[in-house]
């Protein structure tokens, strides 16, 4: 179940010299040849300049990037925090928390997310910045990663939006039973034994005992039968 990161929507700060260039481009001369009342009379009886228009292409970047980064960070919170089953007020790195780690606000959250991703309005509106002459290489690059972004997560038809958004609450119920299954091996003279499905893997390569591997890759085959009985095949 892929996720996008932020590379699918980038942001400009890596391109550190876009600002001071558009400010020298737009605003010193201007400023030269009929100086700041030129700048001060177009902005007043509303008539757009270079510099106007451009700042709208970044204004946009700008909160299409702040946007994402919000809703995506509420669903990664919500995909971790399930993941790894983590209590209620569970802080995370910067000592933040959210209300619940829950199946329901994961759907919800990636609900959000995938909505945002969907906006028409947004899609458009990248199209319209695209074709304006303003726009910095820098702007163009990160318009068309917008537009296909945009593209790929747009589903025109009501039908293909309701089984969406029922696949997602079923990946998150089976997402919720594969975290609390029971995983492990019945290990010779030990009996079961509870190991991840990284520590299971480890020992078929590693251990010597020929009956511990086996044991350890029945434990890890488990999973198969265990999500198809869980929701996979619905899926």
């Amino acid at each position: 179940w892929a996720v996008p990161c932020r590379s699918c929507i980038p942001s400009l700060h890596q391109s550190t010299s876009f600002r001071p260039k558009l400010l020298g481009a737009a605003l010193i001369p201007m400023l030269r040849g009929g100086g700041a009342s030129t700048l001060k009379a177009s902005l007043a009886t509303g008539q757009e300049t270079a510099f106007d228009c451009a700042n709208s292409v970044q204004a946009f970047i700008d909160e299409v990037n702040a946007g994402y980064e919000q809703v995506h960070r509420k669903f990664e919170e919500q995909f971790w925090g399930t993941k790894m089953a983590l209590s209620k007020g569970t802080k995370l790195a910067d000592g933040t928390a959210p209300e619940e780690y829950s199946v329901n606000a994961l759907t919800e959250t990636k609900k959000a997310m995938e909505s945002f991703l969907a906006d028409e309005k947004k899609l458009a509106e990248a199209r319209k910045w695209l074709d304006d002459p303003s726009a910095s290489e820098d702007q163009k690059k990160t318009l068309k990663m917008f537009i296909r972004t945009f593209g790929c997560y747009i589903m025109e038809s009501a039908e293909a939006k309701a089984l969406r958004e029922e696949a997602m609450k079923i990946e998150g119920s089976l997402e919720s039973s594969r975290n609390k299954m029971k995983l492990g091996a019945d290990l010779p003279e030990k009996g079961f034994t509870e190991l991840s499905s990284v520590q299971l893997a480890t020992k078929m390569r590693t251990e010597t005992d020929e009956a511990v591997r086996k044991a350890c890759f029945e434990g890890l085959r488990s999973i198969g039968p265990f999500v198809l009985d869980n929701g996979f095949l619905e899926v």
